[in-house]
């Protein structure tokens, strides 16, 4: 019981192999029972274990190896890390990533396990990956520590530590080393070779004729050399096929065919290319074995291969590769994953159909699908995401069709164009999030320019007001078009919309292109009033920490942080109501409307909306003129610079006009 004792608490799990052999009666050599002796590189002299091996290996080496951060909102590729370059691009000074990772899946394949020699730096960081021959390591337990003994071409062996060898096993009966395809389906190999040499040999050493001449009596040397002679010159080669034989004296011609058992051979062959694709799991179309694949499941049969070959596969390695070379801190910010995803894309047709119905409910954008497609994207108008406007969030009370008469009724206004009121509302709090997003992207880049500029022009404590007021004239006469594209895709967008729900208000559509020309002044409007509203504040922002002596680019800094927090959500609630409403007001100015009139879709408590909910005005009348004064009991009086012939009246105003 001490040596099976000591097998077991020390043992080479490469070759435990033979110790189930023995005790089942069975040589743990790599002999078949066929009598051929199964080795990998043999194996790979298959036809079909080639052609598996290849189609495996090379769908795994062929998609890219990408580490990835994990971000706010899903991931970025993390092309700062260290890992990157390795995995991706270039493991080690001689080999590239596709070269190192289809050896990779040869020997998982092949021999069960690939081992790697992790080069690092002095920081830790993983400088490169060298191979090591899986059939030179052994691993061993000794007293509970994993030890990788590994042999030099020379035969002397060194002892590696666990953290210097890059390990990944195959299939596994202990999880710690992995066993080869090609010991687990010896016998299966084995009668394939059997088959193929077989074959070759009753090719190349068989008697086989196309027929033969059956003659009645015993020919001559003479006779029968004769009869050869002619044979030869008229019926032997190419040019002679299918000529007419004529035959003397009771000779007759007896084709020959293939034996029964002959064609039993071709069958058996086939079955059995079949059988080594089932066990690599491979689909036999993809070793050129079509006689079950057609036009309508070929496609279904490749994505098929992609789930349930590659992607175990895929997984397997990404694994591995994340818990032996990630620390467990990184792993909480960095993952590695194979990208699959173009394996999985389908046809044209179909990978169009898909994503239309992405972009239609709101989880895809331009964007994402030019990346899936390989596109370059066209601007920042790519990152936006369109919405169904007849979907509601079933956990919030809305505004039925009912409630919306009733309170039409109870505020004394037409049910028609309350509800065309009620639209534009909810079309405004839809595009909000889109609004927010392009006026924070906004700020971001004043923030990061300016900063920039206070850090390397000014010093930052010896700005001067003057000074700085000159820079920013000059910054934002420099950047125009830089801000003006990052909100304007927003504004266009919005804007069609809103005149999509105007062709439903009133049925008349509006000239592309007239609405393009007015969007493009309103988005060089907006630019001109977001940027007067920035300098403005800058610069007194400069002014007064100049005055207290306080740190002036602190301040210019923490009027950014200010920004970043409030100026969003008010833009957004501002723009969305104004574009609203100068798009109705184009629109209708258009159609020949003659009449709007204001509708309040806010809270009955403003007072100011109340007064003017149900008026109706003209076309290009004001509701309030300019310099007017409007007063309410309890309330500041409001002052107004232009005329107001559309909402928003006020900062947080959500009316609406509608056409009467």
């Amino acid at each position: 019981m001490g040596i099976i004792k000591e097998l077991f608490e020390k043992r080479s799990f490469e070759n435990q192999s033979w110790i189930q052999d023995w005790l089942r009666g069975r040589d743990s050599s790599s002999q078949s029972f066929t009598g051929i002796s199964v080795t990998p590189d043999k194996a790979l002299k298959y036809s079909a274990v080639l052609a598996c091996s290849r189609v495996i290996s090379e769908g795994i080496a062929g998609v890219p190896l990408i580490t990835y951060k994990r971000v706010k909102n899903g991931r970025e590729r993390a092309t700062d890390h260290y890992l990157y370059d390795i995995l991706h691009i270039r493991p080690n000074g001689d080999m590239t990533s596709f070269a190192f990772r289809e050896m990779m899946t040869l020997h998982l394949l092949f021999y069960g396990n690939f081992y790697a020699e992790i080069v690092e730096n002095g920081k830790g960081e993983v400088t490169a990956l060298w191979p090591l021959l899986p059939w030179r390591m052994t691993v061993e337990r000794e007293n509970g520590i994993l030890v990788y003994k590994y042999r030099l071409p020379d035969e002397r062996e060194i002892i590696m530590p666990k953290e210097s060898v890059l390990h990944i096993p195959g299939m596994s009966f202990d999880g710690l080393v992995g066993k080869s395809l090609i010991s687990c389906a010896r016998e299966a190999i084995g009668l394939g070779l059997a088959l193929e040499e077989f074959g070759g040999r009753y090719f190349g050493q068989g008697s086989q004729f196309g027929g033969f001449i059956e003659h009645p009596r015993v020919l001559g040397d003479k006779a029968y050399a004769n009869l050869k002679a002619s044979l030869k010159e008229k019926f032997e080669g190419l040019s002679n096929a299918h000529r007419l034989m004529i035959l003397e004296e009771g000779a007759k011609f007896n084709p020959n065919s293939i034996p029964p058992n002959d064609a039993q051979f071709i069958e058996s062959r086939k079955f059995q290319k079949n059988e080594i694709a089932m066990i690599f799991n491979v689909s036999p179309h993809l070793i050129k074995d079509l006689d079950r694949a057609t036009f309508n499941n070929i496609e279904h049969l490749s994505l098929e291969h992609v789930i349930y070959t590659l992607r175990p596969w895929a997984v397997r390695i990404e694994q591995s590769l994340s818990i032996q070379l990630l620390t467990e801190k990184e792993r909480k910010l960095y993952f590695i994953e194979h990208l699959l995803e173009g394996l999985l894309r389908g046809d044209l047709k179909t990978r169009y159909e898909a994503y239309a119905i992405g972009k239609q409910w709101g989880w895809l954008n331009n964007r994402m699908i030019y990346e899936l497609e390989n596109i370059n994207p066209t601007g920042p108008e790519d990152d936006i995401k369109f919405m169904p406007l007849n979907m509601i969030d079933i956990t919030k009370p809305q505004e039925t069709l009912r409630d919306i008469n009733n309170q039409a009724s109870a505020r004394s206004l037409p049910k028609k164009e309350y509800r065309s009121a009620i639209l534009k509302k909810r079309l405004s709090q839809s595009y909000k999030g889109m609004f927010e997003e392009s006026t924070l992207r906004i700020i971001k880049f004043e923030k990061d320019n300016i900063l920039k500029a206070a850090t390397s022009i000014f010093k930052k404590r010896n700005i001067k007001a003057l000074n700085f007021i000159e820079f920013l004239e000059q910054f934002y006469k420099d950047k125009y078009s830089e801000i003006s594209k990052r909100i304007k895709p927003s504004i266009m967008t919005f804007g069609k919309v809103i005149s999509e729900a105007v062709y439903d208000e009133i049925g008349h559509e509006i000239d592309k292109k007239e609405l393009e020309k007015f969007m493009d002044e309103y988005s060089e409007a907006f630019n001109k009033r977001y940027i007067a509203t920035s300098k403005n504040r800058l610069t007194n922002t400069v002014n007064k920490a100049i005055e207290e002596e306080g740190d002036i680019y602190r301040a210019i800094e923490l009027k950014f942080d200010e920004f970043e927090k409030t100026r969003p959500e008010t833009v957004s609630q501002k723009e969305t109501i104004k574009v609203a409403g100068a798009v109705s007001l184009f629109a209708y100015g258009a159609a020949g409307v003659g009449s709007v009139m204001w509708i309040n879709t806010g809270s009955k408590s403003c007072p100011f909306c109340t007064s003017l909910s149900g008026h109706v005005m003209g076309t290009g009348q004001s509701f309030v003129s300019k310099d007017g004064v409007m007063e309410a009991e309890g309330r500041e009086p409001l002052s107004f610079s232009s005329n107001i012939m559309h909402p928003p009246l006020h900062n947080g105003c959500v009316c609406q006009i509608v056409a009467v």
